[in-house]
């Protein structure tokens, strides 16, 4: 089971997830209850996994025995594994104290639907913070988002109109991203981060290469509403229903760009710094 723990992170939330349309018709009392152990059981595996990386050091977990860079890889270091637990605690306070904001007048379907969709923005997030591959990361990512429109939807009139904006500026950025990540697969006919940070060093200076970190760069400023790229956010926290804001406040924006840092250091920095040492002779040190 220990072993498994960097997949079960993600595959809790996102398993009760799927089920909780079928419990909301059974009942939504035992959804509710269902839904905060899933969040719990995801907090619990994440802060194992912290414990275990900050004693042992980075966690290369391999899905279906397929190696890197050929299979999808999740790597947990101490600052996926701590950001992974925030996400987990915040997602769990959310979901104990979401029933007030319930609207009474919903059907049992609708529920369980608010319900999946918060458990999906959960998987998505605590998958952003472990995965090793740019495309899963773009699959995540697209989870998480595409979930948060659908909530801040739910909150009425004015919100559907914020909803509307966030879902424009989203597309925009995940498809920025997305044509990133298809120049560097042009170019390398690799995915994993790791991997892109070697096949990377001798074209540091490709046009392409340079293409594809200003497409990621603007992709996930606007993700996660950097300045001047924040305009949709001010909106959407106004009209969002309150347990939804105070889980995108505290972390939706933060994720993204604690992994835009992370890809951009490891993957990008690392092969340009080679490029520029290769008239110093020093050397470059990762920064996660």
């Amino acid at each position: 089971m220990i072993d498994q723990l960097p997949a079960l992170i993600v595959i809790i939330p996102l398993a009760i997830a799927t089920l909780s349309p079928l419990l909301s018709m059974i009942s939504v009392r035992l959804l509710r209850i269902v839904v905060i152990l899933a969040v719990f059981g995801a907090l619990v595996c994440s802060v194992l996994a912290l414990v275990k990386t900050l004693a042992e050091g980075p966690w290369s977990y391999w899905f279906g025995g397929w190696e890197p860079p050929w299979g999808i890889e999740y790597v947990v270091d101490p600052l996926g594994a701590a950001m992974a637990t925030l996400i987990s605690f915040i997602g769990l306070i959310v979901a104990i104290y979401y029933e007030p904001f319930v609207n009474p007048n919903d059907s049992k379907l609708r529920k369980g639907i608010l319900y999946a969709l918060f458990l999906l923005v959960i998987s998505g997030l605590v998958g952003i913070v472990v995965t090793g591959d740019v495309f899963n990361l773009f699959v995540f990512l697209e989870i998480a988002s595409i979930s948060t429109y659908a909530l801040v939807a739910s909150g009425g009139k004015k919100a559907t109109v914020s909803g509307f904006y966030y879902v424009l500026a989203g597309t925009v950025g995940a498809s920025l991203y997305l044509l990133g990540v298809g120049y560097m697969y042009a170019m390398t006919g690799s995915l994993n981060m790791a991997d892109l940070s070697v096949l990377l060093q001798p074209m540091a200076d490709s046009p392409a290469v340079m293409t594809a970190v200003v497409m990621i760069t603007v992709g996930m400023g606007l993700k996660m509403a950097l300045f001047p790229m924040h305009g949709w956010l001010p909106g959407v926290y106004a009209n969002s229903p309150p347990p939804f804001t105070a889980l995108m406040s505290s972390v939706m924006s933060k994720v993204s760009l604690l992994y835009w840092c992370n890809t951009f250091l490891n993957t990008f920095l690392i092969p340009f710094q080679t490029k520029m040492i290769m008239y110093q002779g020093t050397h470059v040190k990762r920064f996660f």
